[in-house]
C-alpha cells in the first residue's frame, strides 16, 4: 500500500512539473540524499539512506540529507534553505505547493575547502511544524554540537549523519510515544521504607568508600613505590658499569693517548671526557637528592608524595647517567678510529711509496707519448697539456716529501699528522695520475681525428658536388648569389681542411671542425633543393657523424675540465653540462637514423650539443692558461723575494763582521795606550783582544503563512 501511495505521489509531482514553469537547479534536492558538496561515496550515501529510511518508516518523517559546496548569493544556510532549495523541490511542499511539509525533517550541510585547505562550512537541522514540539527544548542544537559538529570536524561525515540520525529518532520517539503517567499513591510508605533503608545503606556505603578509599591509596603507594624503584634499578645498572675508578682511569688514560695520537682531535676527547664526567656528577647529585632522607625507594611505608619525589630524581639520575655512558662510548668509538687509521698507515705508508716511485717509469712514458705529440701534430692541438708532465712532477715530489714527513711522524709516535701526511700524499699522487692521463686522452682523440679526416673529406665533398650538380640542374629557379655562396663557403672549409692536413704538423681539430662545416654547408643547400631521397640520406648520415664528433668532443672537454677542476671556472662547466643535456635531447626519440623524424631531431640537438662542448673546451682552456700564468707570475715573485731577502742577510751579515772588526780595533788601540802609560810610569803589562758574533553558530527562523519550518544551524 506504502508503494503505490508513493508511485502516485511521485507520478502527481511528475506531472505538475510538466505542468508548471519551474526554476531548474543543477542539484536534485528530491532524493533522500543529495550529496552536492561530493563528501560521501556511494556506499556511504547507501549506509546514510537506509538508516534514514527507517526513520522515516518508523515515525513516518520525510527526511532528507542535503550537502552543497555553494550558497550562491543568500546570506547563510538558513536563508538558502528555506528561499532556494524548499521552493526548488515540490516533494518537500505541502498540497499548498508554497509551504514546507509539515512531517519534514532536513540535515543541511554546506562544505567547503578554506584558505587552509581543510574542509569548512555550515551545517543545520530545519523541521515542519508537525516536530516543532518535540525540538521545542532546542534539541537540534543538543544534536548539532554534540553528533554532528564532533565527527565533522574530523572529517567522518557518515559517522555524523548516522549519528545525528539516531539522536533525532530518540527525540521524535519521545514526542510522539511519551511514557504512560505514573501511579505515586504507594509513595509515601515506600518513601519510608527507603529512609530506613537509606541510612543502613549510608552506614553501608560510608564503611565501603573508607576502605575502598584505603585499598586505593595502598594501590597508588605500592604503585608509586615500585615505580621508584624501577627507575633506581635502570639508573644503578647504567652507573655500575662507569662508577668505577678503574673505569673512569682507563678512560682517562685512553684520552691521554689518543690525544698524543692525534693531537688534532684533542679537544674532541677533552670535551667527551668533560661531559661524561659533568653528566656523571649530576647523576651522583641526583641520587644523593633521592636518598637525603636516609629513606630508600624498598621501604613500605613512605608516603606517596615520598616515593615520587625519589622517582623524580632517579629518573634525573637515569637522564645523566644515559649521557655520561654515551660521551664515554663516542670517546671509545673515536680512539678506535684512530687505532685504525694509526694500523692502516703500516700499509699505506709503503704503498704510497711503492707508488710514488713508480711514476718515474709512467712520466718517462708520458713524455714520450707527448714527444710525439709534439712531432706530429701542431701546437694548438696539444698546448692544453703541455704543461701536465711537469705539474705531475712536482706533485709526485710534493707526495714524496710528505710521505717523508709521514714516515718521520710515524717513527715519533705523532700519528694524527702522519695520517695527514699520508692523505696529503694520496691525493697529490691522484692528481699527477690524471695529469698523465689525459695526456695518452689526447694522443688518442687527435689520433682519430687524423684517421677521421680523409673520410670527411669524401663525405664533404660528396655532399659539395651532389649540391653543384643540383644547383647546375636547377639554377634557373634558384637565386643564383645565395646558392653559389653557400657552395663557395663550402668549398672554402673543405680546401682549408685540407690545406691544414697537408701540413707537416697539421692541427686535426681544425680540420675536423673545417670538414665538418663544409659538410654542414652542403647539407644546408641539399636541405633546401635536393630530393627526399638524397636530403633523407645526407640528414641520417650528418645526424649519426655529428651525434659521435659531438660525445668525443664532451668527453674531450669532460676530461679535461676533471683534470684541471681547481683551474676551470663556472661558465665552461655549464657549457659542458648544457651539451651534455643537448646530447641526451638528441638520442632521446632513439638512434634508428631510418626514421627522418629521428634522425632530424638527432642532428639538430647533437649539432648544439658539439658546439657548446667546443665552446666548454675553449673556456676551459683559456681558463686554465689565465691560471697557469697567474701561477708562473706567483713562483716569480717568490722567486725574486726569496732572492731579495737572501741579499739582506748578506748585507746584514757583512755589517756585523764590519762592527765587530771596529770593536776589536777600538780595544786593541786602548789597551795599546794603556800599556805605552804603563810603560813611562816605570811599571809593565800584557793584553790581549778577540772577536764574537750571535744571531583555525548560527540561528533558527520560520517560514510561510500557512505553514513553517524550524531549525538551527552552527558554523564547522
Amino acid at each position: 500500500m506504502k508503494k503505490q501511495l508513493f508511485l502516485v505521489a511521485a507520478l502527481l509531482v511528475m506531472l505538475v512539473s510538466f505542468i508548471l514553469p519551474t526554476t531548474v537547479f543543477a542539484q536534485d534536492f528530491s532524493p533522500v540524499v543529495s550529496d552536492g558538496a561530493g563528501i560521501l561515496s556511494d556506499s556511504e550515501e547507501n549506509k546514510i539512506r537506509d538508516r534514514a529510511n527507517a526513520l522515516s518508516e518508523q515515525l513516518g518523517a520525510d527526511v532528507h540529507i542535503v550537502t552543497v559546496n555553494s550558497i550562491g548569493s543568500s546570506a547563510n544556510l538558513d536563508t538558502y534553505v528555506a528561499n532556494v532549495i524548499i521552493p526548488a523541490t515540490p516533494s518537500w511542499l505541502a498540497p499548498d505547493g508554497k509551504s514546507p511539509k509539515s512531517s519534514l525533517l532536513v540535515f543541511a550541510v554546506l562544505a567547503y575547502k578554506g584558505a587552509d585547505g581543510k574542509m569548512t562550512g555550515d551545517m543545520g537541522i530545519y523541521f515542519g511544524d508537525t516536530w516543532k514540539p518535540a525540538f521545542a527544548k532546542s534539541s537540534e542544537m543538543d544534536i548539532l554540537n554534540k553528533y554532528m559538529f564532533p565527527k565533522f570536524g574530523t572529517g567522518d561525515y557518515v559517522g555524523a549523519f548516522i549519528d545525528s540520525l539516531g539522536q533525532a529518532e530518540r527525540v521524535l520517539d519521545n514526542y510522539l510515544n511519551p511514557p504512560p503517567p505514573v501511579d505515586l499513591s504507594w509513595l509515601g510508605t515506600v518513601l519510608l521504607w527507603m529512609l530506613g533503608t537509606g541510612v543502613v545503606v549510608a552506614a553501608i556505603v560510608f564503611i565501603a568508600k573508607y576502605r575502598q578509599q584505603r585499598k586505593d591509596e595502598e594501590e597508588k603507594r605500592s604503585d608509586a613505590r615500585l615505580k621508584a624503584i624501577a627507575s633506581q634499578n635502570a639508573c644503578m645498572d647504567i652507573l655500575s658499569k662507569i662508577d668505577t675508578q678503574p673505569f673512569k682511569d682507563a678512560l682517562y688514560a685512553r684520552l691521554e693517548k689518543y690525544a698524543k695520537l692525534d693531537p688534532s682531535r684533542k679537544s674532541e676527547l677533552t670535551g667527551l671526557y668533560d661531559e661524561f664526567n659533568s653528566h656523571y656528577d649530576q647523576a651522583t647529585s641526583a641520587i644523593e637528592t633521592a636518598t637525603s632522607t636516609e629513606s630508600k625507594p624498598s621501604d613500605k611505608n613512605l608516603s606517596i608524595g615520598t616515593y615520587q619525589a625519589m622517582q623524580r630524581a632517579f629518573d634525573q639520575a637515569l637522564t645523566h647517567a644515559k649521557c655520561a655512558s654515551s660521551s664515554a662510548q663516542k670517546l671509545e668509538t673515536i680512539c678506535g678510529s684512530i687505532d685504525r687509521q694509526v694500523a692502516d698507515l703500516e700499509k699505506t705508508i709503503p704503498e704510497a711509496k711503492q707508488t710514488a716511485e713508480s711514476f718515474k717509469k709512467k712520466l718517462t712514458e708520458a713524455e714520450k707519448t707527448f714527444s710525439k705529440l709534439e712531432a706530429n701534430f701542431a701546437e694548438s692541438s696539444w698546448k692544453s697539456i703541455s704543461y701536465n708532465g711537469s705539474e705531475a712532477t712536482i706533485l709526485v715530489e710534493e707526495a714524496k716529501k710528505h710521505l717523508e714527513e709521514a714516515e718521520k711522524a710515524h717513527a715519533e709516535s705523532k700519528f694524527g699528522p702522519a695520517i695527514k701526511h699520508a692523505q696529503e700524499a694520496d691525493q697529490k699522487l691522484k692528481g699527477a695520475s690524471s695529469l698523465i692521463s689525459a695526456i695518452y686522452e689526447r694522443e688518442s682523440h687527435l689520433s682519430k681525428c687524423k684517421a677521421d679526416a680523409p673520410n670527411e673529406f669524401k663525405l664533404a665533398q660528396a655532399d659539395i658536388d651532389k649540391a653543384k650538380k643540383f644547383y647546375e640542374s636547377r639554377k634557373g629557379e634558384l637565386d643564383d648569389m645565395d646558392y653559389k655562396a653557400m657552395i663557395k663557403d663550402a668549398e672554402s672549409d673543405l680546401a682549408i681542411a685540407k690545406a691544414e692536413f697537408d701540413k707537416p704538423l697539421p692541427d686535426y681539430d681544425l680540420v675536423i671542425d673545417k670538414a665538418l662545416e663544409a659538410n654542414h654547408d652542403a647539407d644546408a643547400i641539399l636541405a633546401e633543393c635536393q630530393n627526399e631521397i638524397e636530403r633523407e640520406a645526407t640528414i641520417r648520415r650528418n645526424a649519426t657523424t655529428t651525434l659521435n664528433q659531438a660525445r668525443s668532443t664532451i668527453d674531450e672537454a669532460s676530461n679535461y675540465i676533471r683534470n684541471h677542476s681547481a683551474d676551470v671556472g663556472q661558465t665552461a662547466r655549464n657549457q659542458l653540462k648544457r651539451a651534455e643535456r643537448e646530447y641526451t635531447e638528441a638520442s632521446a626519440n632513439g638512434t634508428d637514423v631510418s626514421n627522418l623524424s629521428v634522425a632530424q631531431h638527432m642532428l639538430s640537438h647533437a649539432s648544439k650539443a658539439l658546439e657548446l662542448a667546443d665552446d666548454a673546451l675553449k673556456s676551459a682552456q683559456s681558463d686554465v692558461s689565465d691560471a697557469e700564468a697567474a701561477r708562473a707570475a706567483e713562483r716569480r715573485r717568490k722567486r725574486e723575494a726569496e732572492e731579495a731577502r737572501e741579499a739582506e742577510e748578506r748585507r746584514r751579515r757583512q755589517r756585523e763582521s764590519n762592527n765587530d772588526l771596529l770593536t776589536g780595533m777600538v780595544i786593541g788601540s786602548a789597551m795599546s795606550s794603556h800599556h805605552s802609560s804603563s810603560r813611562s810610569s816605570g811599571s809593565s803589562s800584557h793584553s790581549s783582544g778577540g772577536f764574537s758574533s750571535s744571531g583555525f553558530g548560527g540561528s533558527s527562523r520560520s517560514f510561510g503563512s500557512s505553514g513553517s519550518i524550524g531549525g538551527s544551524s552552527r558554523k564547522w
